[in-house]
């Protein structure tokens, strides 16, 4: 799921949050701990799924990733073209949620 915010100077922010091991694969970028964007490799990525993803799913929890991507205002993006727009995201942070099965 995404969804865009008009900025006050006219450019876009879209923010996205999805299973973590999908929407990572859309991150060229990841905040680091003073929340400045740096180039997030492959090999990051990696990391991250075997000390963040896994640890949270052993655990019983379902990950989501949540991340952004910042649009010029001119010319406005053709929102309508998903696998341009889901791209270059940069990774905010993965979270662990309970989803507990029900009765029905």
């Amino acid at each position: 799921m995404s969804t865009v915010i008009k900025l006050p100077d006219g450019s876009f922010r879209m923010y996205s949050k999805g299973a973590s091991e999908i929407v990572l694969k859309k991150c060229s970028h990841i905040l680091n701990e003073i929340g400045e964007p740096r180039v997030f490799r492959p090999r990051d990525k990696d990391e991250m799924v075997k000390k963040v993803i896994e640890p949270m799913a052993c655990d019983g929890l379902r990950t989501i990733c949540v991340a952004y991507r910042d649009f010029p205002s001119d010319p406005e993006p053709n929102w309508d073209d998903e696998n341009n727009i889901l791209s270059d995201l940069t990774a905010i942070c993965i979270v662990g949620i309970e989803d507990p099965v029900r009765p029905e």
